[in-house]
């Protein structure tokens, strides 16, 4: 495992590609790597996922607003390498709004960090983690790539492989025990 240092300043990089039709910002917060081994670690992903699904619907309405400089956004959980997990924000920006663009997804982050999610974002969170169970009970019609990913994550950090009836039977058993406090403390991890 090749480690990538902590750093307390901001790093940056400005890159172009004559074959990119598109401007976009990405934004990195990287943590430690966390375990997924015990009933516990997967109700942490679970609050993550809530908070990445309120995260992306202040994105889609950050777009909606009237001359917004956002185009596109969305905000990702994952491995960035094995010695550390990531948080990633990626903007499409319009051409000549750049710092715009950045500024506008870094003040939603703001806000968040300063107010957290309300009641009633996390009730829609819970009711769109709903609707994975019809994805569960299409289990034969995965994509493989679902299950590559599950088997990477197994060799590579040792997090468990589990299958659609375990993972629904475990989203119900948690979901209604997950507060609006629990997911804005999670907001410390990654801002």
């Amino acid at each position: 495992i090749y480690p990538v240092p902590d750093h307390s300043e901001m790093l940056f990089s400005i890159q172009s590609d004559p074959e990119e039709t598109g401007t976009s910002v990405g934004i990195y917060f990287m943590t430690d790597p966390m375990p997924m081994n015990t009933l516990a670690d997967y109700r942490r992903k679970l609050i993550m996922r809530f908070q990445d699904v309120m995260f992306q619907q202040r994105l889609v309405e950050l777009t909606k607003k009237e001359d917004s400089p956002v185009l596109f956004a969305r905000p990702i959980e994952g491995h960035f390498v094995r010695s550390k997990d990531v948080h990633y924000v990626g903007a499409w920006v319009k051409e000549d709004q750049v710092e715009q663009g950045l500024e506008a997804v870094l003040t939603e982050i703001a806000r968040i960090e300063q107010h957290g999610f309300s009641e009633g974002e996390l009730a829609r969170a819970k009711y769109q983690g709903k609707r994975f169970g019809e994805w569960w009970d299409q289990g034969d019609k995965t994509w493989s790539d679902y299950y590559v990913g599950q088997c990477q994550s197994n060799f590579l950090r040792g997090d468990p492989i589990l299958n659609h009836e375990i993972e629904r039977k475990l989203y119900e058993e948690l979901v209604s025990t997950i507060t609006l406090g629990e997911v804005n403390d999670v907001l410390g991890d990654w801002f």
